[in-house]
């Protein structure tokens, strides 16, 4: 896994709430490798990056004409709601157990890891029938990682418009849309 690419994508951590009466049961620990495990431990919360992430697809989804898939954030090695234990206890009752969330993308979607092969797929939540749920994205977790790429801006887009992810900047947006 290529840490200074990784690096490049300037992500961020984000704290989720503490989540209480949800046990604590780290069995995707097994499923997941530990160069994965210590890059989530470097970050205290979900891992969200500056400018947005994005991975060109390398298979057709119906339902994409960009051929590129957008992430929200990556769910982190933590004890809250942006943590993968929270997910797993919370997620869908339409997904297998035999998936593991590690990212969220727009629309409620989820880029997961199929727990017996490590292959990293799509879920996408509006698929009419359980057989067009899943789409495979990756063959692993680190050929996902090092496919990230920034999601650049529009051309009319300023630096002003982009969403660091600070309260002031949130404030700044949300004045703009008033």
């Amino acid at each position: 896994m290529n840490k200074l690419h990784f690096d490049s994508l300037l992500p961020y951590a984000i704290p989720g709430k503490k989540i209480v009466g949800v046990q604590n049961k780290n069995e995707y620990e097994k499923y997941i490798s530990t160069e994965y495990l210590n890059l989530l431990m470097r970050f205290n919360g979900g891992i969200f990056f500056k400018n947005g992430i994005k991975m060109k697809l390398k298979n057709i989804i119906p339902f994409f004409s960009s051929g590129y898939l957008d992430f929200i954030f990556l769910y982190g090695h933590t004890k809250d709601t942006h943590g993968i234990n929270y997910i797993i206890n919370t997620q869908p009752t339409r997904m297998p157990i035999t998936y593991i969330p590690i990212a969220e993308c727009d629309g409620g979607n989820f880029l997961c890891l199929k727990k017996d092969s490590g292959e990293i797929f799509f879920w996408w939540h509006e698929a009419p029938y359980d057989s067009e749920c899943f789409y495979k994205i990756t063959d692993s977790i680190e050929d996902f990682i090092n496919n990230l790429e920034p999601d650049e801006p529009e051309e009319h887009h300023t630096n002003k418009d982009i969403f660091d992810g600070t309260l002031t900047s949130f404030k700044e947006r949300l004045s703009k849309l008033k």
